[in-house]
């Protein structure tokens, strides 16, 4: 039942640091703004890895999120991460639609 309900688990990745600002635009689309009208969020999980070396926790259920600042222990692969759990998860477009936001907003 679990596999033919179209829920599963996605990860997407970014390498190097970005803004929060950049990591919330991406999650106002798909959380809020209907630009993925089929997909449903449950839960969502993560890393953000900042530019001067900060990183943030983000969690989240349904519509809502949190981050949380990390320990600043020296971290040997710098990328944004961020695990989504939902329904209609399209890896291929998300992790596009990822990586273009956090590449052109901003690091500030």
């Amino acid at each position: 039942p679990h596999l033919a309900s179209g829920v599963g688990t996605i990860t997407l990745e970014h390498p190097g640091p970005t803004s929060l600002k950049a990591v919330e635009a991406f999650l106002q689309a798909i959380l809020w703004d209907g630009v993925y009208p089929s997909t449903k969020i449950f839960r969502l999980k993560g890393v953000i890895q900042l530019q001067g070396g900060s990183r943030l926790m983000i969690q989240g259920v349904q519509d809502t999120y949190d981050t949380y600042p990390m320990t600043n222990k020296v971290c040997e692969d710098p990328k944004t991460t961020i695990v989504l759990i939902g329904r209609n998860l399209d890896k291929q477009i998300l992790q596009a639609d990822f990586s273009k936001l956090l590449s052109e907003i901003n690091i500030s």
